[in-house]
């Protein structure tokens, strides 16, 4: 499986789903995840325009996750609003013609899918906010599922003051920068502030 390719799939996806206000229409709350035998469930109580329309329990064993709709009103709601914003056209297109026929991908995979896509959203800020946390005291670098540092023993402003602090933080900062791979990058906004040559 090519997953340079399923993750730009992902994005794409994500992006037309957030083009269409469909993710921002959707919110989690309780989510647990993590969870099951090998740490590939979770728990989320999913919600549209602020109403709970039910919840979706994949306890991480394998076989098909479905939505527990709290009755038949916020079913019929919430396959409403699939059907009118066309979300298996939308998957179709951006990375589910294996399916072969857009009718294919039922009103449960959809809403599956855009649980779990709004749960990888909520990662990604956790992930990039822990990143960026990091940047006070080091120079982060990696891509956007994954990052190291170079972790010095006090903030990078109080690095500067130190005799030589600049010097030792641009060449750290050109020596890393110089060893990035393709997809690499490094996460700080806060280096040209402290007199790093960018």
């Amino acid at each position: 499986m090519d997953f340079t390719k399923s993750e730009e799939h992902r994005k794409n996806l994500v992006n037309v789903l957030k083009k269409n206000k469909v993710l921002e229409r959707v919110s989690l709350k309780n989510v647990k995840d993590g969870i099951g035998h090998d740490l590939g469930g979770y728990y989320v109580d999913f919600y549209l325009d602020g109403k709970k329309m039910g919840y979706v329990n994949n306890d991480g064993w394998g076989g098909e996750v479905e939505p527990t709709y709290l009755n038949d009103t916020t079913q019929k709601t919430f396959e409403k609003f699939l059907i009118d914003n066309n979300v298996a056209q939308l998957m179709f297109d951006n990375g589910w013609e294996f399916m072969d026929k857009v009718e294919k991908i039922d009103l449960n995979c959809q809403v599956v899918n855009i649980i779990e896509l709004s749960i990888g959203l909520i990662e990604e800020k956790k992930f990039f906010k822990k990143a960026m946390k990091a940047t006070d005291q080091a120079i982060v670098f990696g891509t956007d599922t994954s990052y190291k540092i170079l972790k010095f023993k006090i903030p990078l402003k109080a690095v500067i003051m130190h005799k030589n602090g600049l010097e030792i933080l641009q060449r750290e900062y050109d020596k890393i920068k110089a060893e990035l791979k393709k997809e690499e990058k490094i996460f700080n906004t806060n280096l040209e502030e402290l007199g790093v040559k960018i």
